[in-house]
């Protein structure tokens, strides 16, 4: 006698229903980290699962808009400017709930990636895995922006004060 299977869901399944009903996966939790850091970044997402390289992680959901509008007028905190169809977009999660603007920025690549998906014709910011993520793990990507503050070293903002 066997036991019945349980039906797995699909990659491709996850992400769009995920997506379609503004929700986050199980296991990620955000957390601030009680250490001493060249710059402080506020909360770090981590996942309270395993991810193997190529899992959907979680959604970067917010108020769509173009560059040209003032999205929300604040400092770009979480703000996500992106090229699609040649139009500059940004999602604006400053108002929204969603744990993926928790993670933060990797210039080596991190352990995930941002990839741009379209369904019904709106366009999606999808976190996936880039590597295998370790439970516990903090969830980082390349934001891909060479310009940002904590890039720039001292020197470099030394050479461009104009005494």
């Amino acid at each position: 006698m066997s036991c019945p299977r349980e039906k797995r869901t699909s990659p491709h399944s996850l992400v769009h229903h995920n997506c379609n009903a503004g929700i986050d996966t199980d296991g990620l939790t955000k957390k601030t980290v009680d250490i001493q850091l060249p710059v402080h970044r506020g909360f770090r997402l981590f996942g309270m699962d395993a991810y193997s390289k190529g899992n959907f992680i979680a959604e970067y959901r917010g108020v769509y808009c173009t560059k040209e509008d003032d999205a929300s007028e604040s400092d770009y905190t979480f703000q996500y400017f992106f090229s699609i169809e040649g139009m500059m977009k940004c999602i604006d999660a400053n108002t929204v709930d969603c744990l993926a603007k928790y993670a933060n920025d990797d210039r080596n690549g991190g352990n995930s990636a941002m990839k741009v998906l379209v369904f019904n014709g709106q366009p999606h910011l999808c976190l996936f895995a880039s590597t295998d993520i370790s439970i516990g793990e903090e969830i980082q990507y390349d934001y891909g922006v060479d310009s940002l503050p904590r890039r720039t070293s001292t020197l470099q903002k030394c050479e461009n004060i104009n005494l």
